[in-house]
């Protein structure tokens, strides 16, 4: 997702946000884009734990010189973005060792965000030069070799960012007036979630029993808080004690994540959210950030080192940095972990001898 502005991460709509990234749509799960992986940077020299438990894949390109992997099923399909032969990214599938580009609604740039075991993909595209919304982002499904637009809630733009088992969607897309609102799209409609309170909302994940979690605004827009919707109703999940929190992903128990600032209102940390209540993960560093969570309850995303990002996984109450559990002289750097599925399998983006390229982690024993 590509970097280095990581305290912006919490800042949804600012101007300053990197031109790879429409402000508009700026949120934590995008802070994966906009850390710009450091290709060239020389490799560091990571502790190595006693013996690997994972085994590293490079999921290659498409035909340019980057990739980000950014969702995974429990087949072990992964989705994301690369670069295409004329520079720009399109978004991908990766399975059985072959990455393919799955293109997009007619224009020149698309990325693919979720995928489910059905092999359905969500993401965002843009449509021809020479359509009534050239230039802006629109949701897609991808099923069955075809790539169709979910439409919005009226306005022009929108993304999806994840579905479930039973074809559900979830995202953000703008409304007639121009607001952006979290959505949630089944059988052919596609449904304002609301806010709470303030006038905007984004929906990052969907779950099973399709409780869905995101980031929204509170009432008159005073504060950005992260948000479990469930049952018809928004409910805000509160922060770490800082200004402003976004949950980014859900397990079928009910299990969230996300990012938090701390009361100090600077330092942010990864959390999790069950019961009413929301834990600090803490960080192996300054900050950390978590991006997914599996059924089991392990939990993936990055924190801050000395100078750079490194991918973390959360297991048992413990936080491990992903580079201490691979091989030393595979030459990677994984800088963080996106998705995980529940045969434990994780993404991310990393660098491989000296390039920006999406991993797949597998574990070395179940």
């Amino acid at each position: 997702m590509a970097p280095t502005q990581h305290a912006a991460n919490l800042t949804l709509r600012g101007d300053d946000a990197p031109s790879v990234v429409r402000p508009a749509f700026d949120g934590i799960k995008r802070g994966l884009m906009r850390k710009i992986l450091l290709v060239g940077a020389a490799l560091l020299v990571l502790g190595a734990a006693s013996a690997a438990e994972y085994t590293v894949t490079d999921l290659g390109v498409l035909d340019g010189t980057q990739s980000d992997a950014i969702g995974i099923n429990n087949r072990g399909s992964v989705v994301g973005r690369s670069e295409s032969e004329f520079g720009n990214y399109h978004a991908f599938l990766y399975e059985r060792g072959t990455i393919r580009d799955i293109g997009t609604l007619g224009g020149p740039i698309s990325e693919a965000w979720g995928i489910n075991s059905r092999g359905q993909i969500v993401g965002f595209a843009y449509l021809p030069d020479d359509s009534e919304f050239s230039g802006v982002e629109r949701p897609f499904l991808y099923s069955h070799g075809e790539m169709i637009d979910l439409g919005t809630l009226g306005g022009s733009y929108g993304r999806a960012y994840d579905i479930n088992e039973r074809g559900q969607v979830v995202g953000v897309a703008a409304t007639t007036d121009g607001a952006e609102r979290a959505f949630l799209y089944w059988k052919g409609q596609m449904m304002d979630l609301g806010t709470l309170g303030g006038d905007f909302s984004i929906a990052y994940a969907i779950n099973e029993p399709g409780h869905v979690v995101g980031e929204a605004y509170t009432v008159d827009n005073a504060a950005l808080h992260a948000f479990l919707y469930a049952h018809g109703s928004m409910v805000d999940l509160g922060t770490l004690g800082g200004p402003a929190s976004i949950a980014t992903d859900i397990n079928d128990r009910g299990q969230v994540v996300g990012v938090s600032y701390l009361a100090d209102g600077t330092t942010y940390h990864a959390f999790w959210y069950e019961h009413g209540s929301m834990i600090d993960l803490h960080s192996l560093g300054e900050v950390s950030e978590a991006f997914g969570v599996n059924n089991k309850g392990t939990v993936v995303g990055y924190f801050i080192g000395p100078s750079v990002d490194y991918a973390f996984i959360y297991k048992d109450g413990v936080m491990t940095d992903l580079n201490t559990l691979i091989e030393p002289t595979a030459g990677w750097i994984l800088r963080s972990a996106t998705d995980i599925n529940d045969r434990g399998e994780i993404i991310g983006v990393g660098v491989h001898n000296g390039a920006g390229h999406g991993f797949l982690l597998t574990p070395t024993r179940h």
